[in-house]
């Protein structure tokens, strides 16, 4: 779902727009994802040089590029004024709304504080109310991006404004973008190995948004992690083993799930098991040229169960790292310790700080010492 401010007019289809959008948000790229959007501001579908102004301005913003996203602000609401929503930044109004709003947000969620909440939104107009929402995701995301750049664990500062961005979706009935939200909240403690903490907001984000399956099969995934680090291995196999019950549908949360179900049976003495979930991933017959048209997960399994050289998948960056870690394992499975502690090593490389598979892979490595 594209998060909106939403342009009167809908614009034509672009695939530059749209490989933008995902860089932007998939792969939370803004820098990349700017220089997409940069190619569609002149089109001569205004809708669409609008659309591209708009978010060019939103990757600006969570650069810390202020000046750079003020321009191109001042481009989207002087030129395409007819199709922009009305203009969002009244500074003093949005900084006498966050201000109230960091009151509420941050002092408990009350009764009282709820109906504050409303009263506030429903003083601004719902484009500016859309404008706002959008301000806090940015402001999250220019701390994630600082974190990336300096390899540091996720900023807890991010979550405050996660917080009041969440409420602003709920609000704006926008319940999938909340449901991500407070996913990336969970991450954040993760990062931060706060774990009693994150499992409280997985297990809260399954029970607030249960229809919201994409985020709550990511979660189910997060906290057969966490059990996993904490050495809980049973809890840890009961976790990956519900995600076929309560998300059918998910089928990419679903493969990595049955990927690191069997290596947590590997890691338990289980190897035979281990296997055989591998296997599960793998369409019938050879595998012969249709190697390349399988997903990243099932080429993963091919690796680990020796049926193909073991080679890094195209995969999106940030599962590079468990791409090289499976890569490990097979070397692992395989006895050669030397390749297998190299792809390790490339697997925490490719890790920011409190990613899974991070912690187990140190653990790992801090053994064979």
């Amino acid at each position: 779902m594209i998060p909106a401010l939403l342009l009167a007019a809908s614009a034509g289809y672009s695939p530059i727009f749209e490989r933008a959008w995902l860089t932007e948000f998939g792969l939370r790229n803004p820098e990349q994802a700017a220089g997409m959007y940069a190619q569609l501001v002149e089109s001569p579908d205004r809708a669409l040089a609008a659309q591209a102004w708009l978010r060019l301005g939103a990757c600006y913003e969570k650069l810390g590029q202020a000046d750079a996203a003020d321009k191109a602000y001042i481009k989207l609401y002087t030129q395409f004024r007819d199709l922009a929503p009305e203009v969002p930044y009244q500074k003093e109004k949005f900084k006498a709304i966050d201000a109230l709003l960091s009151q509420v947000y941050t002092g408990g969620e009350t009764v009282d504080a709820r109906q504050l909440f409303a009263e506030i939104l429903q003083s601004v107009s719902r484009a500016t109310r859309y404008a706002i929402c959008e301000s806090y995701f940015n402001r999250a995301e220019s701390y994630f991006e600082r974190s990336r750049r300096e390899r540091t664990p996720r900023a807890l500062d991010a979550v405050a404004e996660l917080k009041k961005a969440i409420a602003l979706s709920q609000y704006l009935g926008q319940n999938e973008r909340a449901a991500y939200g407070k996913k990336d909240i969970g991450d954040i403690l993760v990062s931060n190995r706060r774990y009693d903490e994150a499992l409280a907001v997985y297990e809260a984000l399954q029970k607030e948004f249960p229809g919201e399956k994409g985020p709550c099969a990511w979660a189910q995934m997060s906290i057969a992690e966490i059990h996993r680090i904490r050495g809980r291995f049973d809890a840890s196999e009961e976790a990956y083993r519900k995600m076929g019950t309560l998300y059918p549908g998910e089928s990419q949360q679903l493969q990595w799930s049955q990927l690191w179900l069997g290596d947590l049976l590997r890691a338990t003495g289980r190897v035979e098991a281990a296997r055989r979930e591998w296997a599960a991933l793998l369409p019938g017959g050879s595998l012969g040229d249709g190697l390349s048209r399988l997903p990243v997960q099932a080429r993963l399994a091919a690796i680990l169960l020796g049926k193909v050289e073991p080679q890094m998948p195209p995969c999106e960056a940030s599962f590079a790292n468990d791409a090289a870690y499976f890569i490990g394992i097979h070397y692992l499975l395989s006895g050669d310790r030397a390749s297998a502690d190299s792809w390790l090593r490339k697997a925490l490389d490719l890790s920011l700080p409190g990613d899974w598979p991070e912690a187990i892979v140190q653990a790992m490595l801090e053994v064979r010492k």
